[in-house]
Protein backbone atom coordinates (compact mmCIF):
# COMPACT_ATOMS: atom_id res chain seq x y z
CA UNK A 1 0.00 0.00 0.00
CA UNK A 2 1.40 3.36 -0.96
CA UNK A 3 1.14 6.59 0.99
CA UNK A 4 -1.28 8.08 -1.53
CA UNK A 5 -3.85 5.33 -0.80
CA UNK A 6 -4.00 6.28 2.87
CA UNK A 7 -5.78 9.51 3.75
CA UNK A 8 -5.76 10.04 7.53
CA UNK A 9 -8.73 11.91 8.90
CA UNK A 10 -8.53 14.55 11.64
CA UNK A 11 -9.53 11.96 14.24
CA UNK A 12 -6.36 9.99 13.49
CA UNK A 13 -8.13 6.64 13.93
CA UNK A 14 -9.41 6.27 10.38
CA UNK A 15 -7.67 5.41 7.15
CA UNK A 16 -9.26 5.42 3.72
CA UNK A 17 -8.10 2.60 1.57
CA UNK A 18 -8.56 1.96 -2.08
CA UNK A 19 -6.06 -0.82 -2.51
CA UNK A 20 -6.72 -3.95 -4.57
CA UNK A 21 -7.04 -5.86 -1.29
CA UNK A 22 -10.34 -4.15 -0.46
CA UNK A 23 -11.31 -2.97 -3.92
CA UNK A 24 -13.92 -5.62 -4.69
CA UNK A 25 -17.48 -5.50 -3.44
CA UNK A 26 -16.99 -8.93 -1.84
CA UNK A 27 -14.08 -7.65 0.24
CA UNK A 28 -16.07 -4.59 1.29
CA UNK A 29 -19.00 -6.82 2.27
CA UNK A 30 -16.70 -9.08 4.32
CA UNK A 31 -15.19 -5.99 5.96
CA UNK A 32 -18.67 -5.01 7.11
CA UNK A 33 -19.53 -8.56 8.20
CA UNK A 34 -16.29 -8.72 10.18
CA UNK A 35 -18.08 -6.87 12.95
CA UNK A 36 -20.77 -9.56 13.23
CA UNK A 37 -19.96 -12.22 15.84
CA UNK A 38 -18.89 -15.57 14.38
CA UNK A 39 -18.77 -14.18 10.82
CA UNK A 40 -15.61 -12.27 11.80
CA UNK A 41 -13.75 -15.61 11.81
CA UNK A 42 -14.31 -16.34 8.11
CA UNK A 43 -11.87 -13.74 6.69
CA UNK A 44 -9.22 -14.94 9.15
CA UNK A 45 -9.53 -18.52 7.93
CA UNK A 46 -8.96 -17.55 4.30
CA UNK A 47 -5.34 -17.29 3.23
CA UNK A 48 -5.90 -14.76 0.44
CA UNK A 49 -7.51 -12.19 2.74
CA UNK A 50 -6.13 -8.67 2.26
CA UNK A 51 -4.51 -6.64 5.02
CA UNK A 52 -7.37 -4.19 5.52
CA UNK A 53 -9.98 -6.95 5.63
CA UNK A 54 -7.83 -8.87 8.11
CA UNK A 55 -7.63 -5.73 10.32
CA UNK A 56 -11.43 -5.43 10.37
CA UNK A 57 -11.75 -9.15 11.17
CA UNK A 58 -9.22 -8.93 14.04
CA UNK A 59 -11.16 -6.10 15.66
CA UNK A 60 -14.37 -8.08 15.13
CA UNK A 61 -12.90 -11.09 16.95
CA UNK A 62 -11.85 -8.99 19.94
CA UNK A 63 -15.30 -7.37 20.08
CA UNK A 64 -16.93 -10.81 19.85
CA UNK A 65 -14.80 -12.13 22.72
CA UNK A 66 -15.64 -9.05 24.80
CA UNK A 67 -19.35 -9.53 24.09
CA UNK A 68 -19.13 -13.21 25.10
CA UNK A 69 -17.31 -12.27 28.31
CA UNK A 70 -19.96 -9.68 29.14
CA UNK A 71 -22.75 -12.20 28.53
CA UNK A 72 -21.03 -14.78 30.74
CA UNK A 73 -20.59 -12.27 33.56
CA UNK A 74 -24.18 -11.04 33.27
CA UNK A 75 -25.64 -11.89 36.66
CA UNK A 76 -29.26 -11.04 37.37
CA UNK A 77 -29.65 -8.25 39.86
CA UNK A 78 -26.93 -5.72 40.56
CA UNK A 79 -24.74 -6.24 37.52
CA UNK A 80 -27.51 -6.43 34.94
CA UNK A 81 -27.52 -2.71 34.16
CA UNK A 82 -23.72 -2.40 34.18
CA UNK A 83 -23.17 -5.31 31.83
CA UNK A 84 -26.08 -4.33 29.61
CA UNK A 85 -24.43 -0.95 29.12
CA UNK A 86 -21.13 -2.71 28.34
CA UNK A 87 -22.80 -4.95 25.77
CA UNK A 88 -24.55 -1.97 24.20
CA UNK A 89 -21.19 -0.18 24.03
CA UNK A 90 -19.68 -3.16 22.15
CA UNK A 91 -22.59 -3.18 19.71
CA UNK A 92 -22.18 0.56 19.06
CA UNK A 93 -18.44 0.08 18.41
CA UNK A 94 -19.23 -2.76 16.00
CA UNK A 95 -21.77 -0.59 14.16
CA UNK A 96 -19.29 2.28 13.85
CA UNK A 97 -16.67 -0.13 12.53
CA UNK A 98 -19.14 -1.60 10.02
CA UNK A 99 -20.21 1.84 8.79
CA UNK A 100 -16.58 2.85 8.29
CA UNK A 101 -15.90 -0.43 6.46
CA UNK A 102 -18.87 0.24 4.16
CA UNK A 103 -17.31 3.60 3.29
CA UNK A 104 -13.91 2.02 2.56
CA UNK A 105 -12.24 3.21 5.76
CA UNK A 106 -10.50 1.35 8.55
CA UNK A 107 -11.28 2.75 12.00
CA UNK A 108 -8.84 1.79 14.72
CA UNK A 109 -11.06 1.20 17.72
CA UNK A 110 -9.09 2.50 20.71
CA UNK A 111 -7.79 -0.33 22.93
CA UNK A 112 -9.62 -2.99 20.87
CA UNK A 113 -7.30 -2.58 17.87
CA UNK A 114 -4.25 -2.62 20.16
CA UNK A 115 -5.39 -5.91 21.68
CA UNK A 116 -6.15 -7.37 18.24
CA UNK A 117 -2.74 -6.41 16.83
CA UNK A 118 -0.78 -7.27 19.97
CA UNK A 119 -2.20 -10.78 20.37
CA UNK A 120 -1.49 -11.81 16.79
CA UNK A 121 -5.11 -12.62 16.01
CA UNK A 122 -5.31 -13.69 12.39
CA UNK A 123 -1.70 -13.04 11.48
CA UNK A 124 -0.51 -14.49 8.22
CA UNK A 125 1.99 -17.28 8.76
CA UNK A 126 5.24 -16.77 6.88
Amino acid sequence: MTDENINPTPEGNQKEFESPAIGSNDDKLWSILSYVPILCLIPLLQEETGTELRQHARQGVVLMLLEILICILLIPGVTTVLFSVGLLFCIVLALIGAVNASQGRYWRIPVISDIAEGRGIGKVKS
